[in-house]
């Protein structure tokens, strides 16, 4: 796919995003949504982005674990370096564009990205941030939406990544964003457990919990089932923007190139077992690509530049070799070109890990100091490697030698040139539906986004030969975005938030819950040794009017653990979509494992609301002895 026209996945046309009528939503209303991809980075080489209308993190976050409180430090690594390519893969999925050559995402027509590298380089999570990054998107939001003159912009926030355990600041700051911008939705991948773990962030009822199915809609068996799943987006197999082929285009496909550098003398360094080269040494981590730097191959004597920070005195026909710190990346390549510098090698600060990879570097980014006939070529080196050629000059300088550097930066493929990886995962499925909400939104920006999440799960594709309004594998169904934009357009919104809990009268119909729990006091010593315990949850939907009650009424629950000192605690129930019986009377049957007394349980229940879907209610709940 891609090879000779562009292609168009499977997923694409499964939401129905690539209907005339949704391409030409995508066209016309593209300055209407912005799209945070939260993820790993981002192929900023990558030629099916619109490099006008994307950017990525920039650093600034909240402080401390407070709300309103904001400090301004650099938490992110580079947003255009993407070392895994699942970043690039679920970018791609929501925006790459139609322009003849690879494959389209679900808004392909210039859709406004903005890529948040939440990972860094080594593919950590730092989840107490989860907020930090919300927070920024809004940020970037409410910049676009002045620099444009685009007030009714809305945002679409995707997450691809989870952890089984839910953030104490995470969920209390979610429900206040939530509340706070209807401007803002948030969808993230179900899990990949095949079971019913329930992961975060989809675990918070804030976000939009988005299951996997294959090309044939069915489930995929890795895909995760618990009541946390809200709806279902392809996920199997699904080609994006990822090139199966390793080439010299971006970073994290230099990385399998070896011999980049190699140094004569050799260096061997006093650690190294000796197995290798010195090519070896310098893939061990790999070298990476400066992007923005020229290519091809070139030997010169190695000069030592220190940080640069006062040029690179000595460097006329050299390649310079510069410690990070201090000043910019672009200064740095700057100054060593300005000195006569013919290329540079940049090594990682003395305060990084020694063997810690270095990239990201842009030059392409870069507003001063390039030179008259561009940048030369560039490569970065870990701190180890780095230290490695300092001594082994200072030691060849000592002699009165020189060492000599050799440099074998390959050209760049061309993208069209190369078939497209094709990934598996919720994390796939997620950006999909992601983007197929902002598609929908941005023809509706009137609508809450409480009122497009009712329009998406009311107009759900249900699985073959099911007619549940919820199930755990699917939700609501697999996301159809022409369908909720013919429903938006014959139901107009109002703009109004969904109903809670708060709010004691939701209508039509009128409804009722009741909670009763039970210890397992007089039941099996193992199921008292886990704590194990019952909770029954009985909903009574009645006509408003008359009292009466509604049978065969579509009811869905979902029963998720309070974060605030039960992070142990799981929820089971036998069933989460009901019907109401003859008395207007739904029941489910659950049991608490790991819960203590005094622990708090979030109850979900969603009633139907007439028009507009099913609406929450949410009750935390305090379990107490019976």
């Amino acid at each position: 796919m891609g090879l000779e026209t562009e292609g168009v996945p499977y997923g694409i046309s499964m939401v129905q995003a690539d209907t005339p009528e949704m391409r030409a939503i995508a066209k016309q209303h593209r300055d209407k949504v912005l799209y945070c991809v939260i993820d790993t980075g981002l192929d900023v080489q990558n030629q099916e982005f619109d490099k006008e209308r994307t950017s990525g993190c920039l650093g600034p976050g909240v402080a401390a674990g407070n709300l309103t409180t904001r400090a301004s430090f650099k938490y992110c690594y580079n947003w255009y370096e993407d070392q895994h390519g699942h970043g690039t893969h679920t970018s791609g999925t929501v925006a790459a564009l139609r322009n003849g050559r690879g494959v389209v995402g679900v808004a392909a027509d210039g859709a406004h990205l903005y890529h948040y590298n939440f990972f860094g380089p080594n593919e950590m999570e730092p989840v107490d941030l989860t907020v930090a990054t919300w927070l920024e998107c809004i940020d970037e939001l409410d910049r676009r939406k002045a620099a444009t003159d685009t007030p009714d912009m809305r945002l679409v926030i995707s997450m691809s990544f989870g952890v089984d355990y839910p953030n104490v600041f995470a969920q209390t700051a979610i429900k206040s964003l939530a509340a706070e911008r209807q401007d803002v939705m948030w969808f993230s991948s179900a899990g990949n457990s095949g079971d019913d773990t329930m992961g975060c962030p989809a675990c918070y009822p804030e976000v939009i919990s988005v299951a996997a199915v294959d090309w044939n809609g069915r489930v995929a068996g890795f895909s995760t089932r618990n009541s946390a799943v809200d709806l279902a987006a392809p996920g199997v197999k699904t080609v994006s923007t990822v090139p199966l082929a390793n080439t010299a285009g971006s970073d994290y496909y230099f990385s399998s190139t070896s011999n980049v550098i190699s140094t004569s003398p050799a260096i061997a360094p006093a650690d190294d077992d000796g197995s290798s080269s010195s090519g070896g040494f310098f893939d061990r981590p790999p070298v990476g690509r400066i992007s923005g730097s020229a290519s091809g191959t070139l030997t010169a004597d190695l000069v030592n530049c220190g940080l640069a920070s006062n040029g690179c005195p000595g460097a006329a026909g050299k390649v310079c070799l510069v410690q990070r710190g201090q000043t910019t990346f672009c200064e740095k390549v700057a100054a060593c070109a300005a000195a006569g510098g013919v290329a540079a090698i940049l090594y990682n600060a003395a305060d990084k890990p020694a063997c810690e990879r270095f990239t990201g570097v842009d030059l392409s980014v870069c507003r001063e100091g390039k030179p008259a006939g561009g940048w030369p070529l560039a490569v970065t080196v870990s701190r180890k490697q780095g230290e490695a050629l300092r001594a082994a000059l200072a030691n060849a300088t000592a002699e009165g030698s020189s060492l000599s550097v050799t440099l074998n930066v390959p050209d760049s493929a061309p993208q069209q040139e190369i078939g497209l990886a094709a990934f598996s995962g919720t994390s796939m499925a997620c950006p999909t539906a992601a983007g197929a909400a902002g598609l929908v939104w941005s023809a509706h920006t009137s609508c809450s986004s409480s009122e497009i999440r009712a329009a998406l799960e009311k107009t759900a594709k249900k699985p073959e030969n099911s007619t549940a309004a919820w199930t755990k594998e699917y939700g609501a169904g697999i996301v159809q975005a022409l369908a909720a934009h013919e429903y938006l357009t014959k139901h107009p919104c109002s703009g109004a938030q969904a109903a809670t809990l708060e709010s004691a009268e939701v209508s039509p119909p009128a409804f009722g819950v009741d909670l009763s729990h039970e210890w397992w006091e007089t039941h099996w010593s193992w199921a008292k040794a886990q704590n194990m315990s019952f909770v029954s949850v009985n909903i009574t939907v009645t006509d408003p009017a008359t009292g009466d009650p509604i049978p065969d009424q579509d009811v869905r629950i979902a029963i998720r653990p309070g974060a605030e000192g039960s992070p142990e605690v799981k929820v089971t129930c036998e069933q989460h979509s009901l019907e109401t019986d003859d008395a207007g009377v739904a029941t489910a049957a659950c049991t608490l494992t790991g819960a203590q007394p005094g622990h708090e349980v979030t109850f979900i229940v969603k009633v139907p609301a007439g028009d507009s879907g099913f609406r929450e209610v949410i009750m935390p709940y305090q379990l107490v002895l019976s």
